[in-house]
C-alpha cells in the first residue's frame, strides 16, 4: 500500500478562531506535501497572512544552521536531507552524537565544531617534500 498526497487542496476557515483552523489545516497538508490555496474568513484574514508570511520566511532563511525531517521511509528522509542547505540535518531526532559534525551553511557560517571536525578548524596542513621518516 501507498499513500501519496491528493494534490491541489482548497481550505476555507471560520473566523471565531482565526490562526487555530488555520494551522489545523495548513499543517497537515504540507506535511502530506500538498499545494493549498487557503480562503481565510472576510472578518479574521490577517491571521492567514501572517502565517502565510511565516512559513515563506521559514523556507527562504539566509541561514542554514540545522534541519530536521521526520519520516517513517528512511531512504525518503536520506533524499529529502542530501538536497537541504543545511550543516546539520538529523532524521526522526536521532540522540545527540558529538563524533557527527555540527556546523551552518550560509550566514550561519561554515565552521564545524564536534569531533574530527571541529577539531581540524584549529589545525594547518603543512607539506614537507624531501623530508624522510627516518
Amino acid at each position: 500500500m501507498r499513500q501519496e498526497p491528493i494534490g491541489v487542496c482548497g481550505l476555507i476557515t471560520p473566523w471565531n478562531f482565526p490562526i487555530n483552523p488555520v494551522m489545523r489545516k495548513v499543517a497537515p497538508a504540507l506535511a502530506a506535501g500538498c499545494t493549498m490555496v487557503l480562503k481565510p474568513s472576510e472578518i479574521s484574514p490577517l491571521s492567514a497572512l501572517i502565517i502565510a508570511e511565516i512559513i515563506h520566511d521559514a523556507n527562504d532563511t539566509p541561514y542554514g544552521l540545522a534541519a530536521y525531517i521526520q519520516s517513517g521511509k528512511m531512504e525518503r528522509a536520506r533524499s529529502v536531507a542530501r538536497r537541504m542547505r543545511a550543516g546539520n540535518v538529523q532524521i526522526n531526532y536521532p540522540s545527540v552524537d558529538r563524533g557527527a559534525p555540527f556546523g551552518g551553511y550560509k550566514q550561519s557560517a561554515n565552521g564545524r565544531e564536534w569531533g574530527e571536525f571541529g577539531v581540524n578548524e584549529y589545525l594547518e596542513i603543512k607539506g614537507i617534500p624531501g623530508y624522510r621518516a627516518a
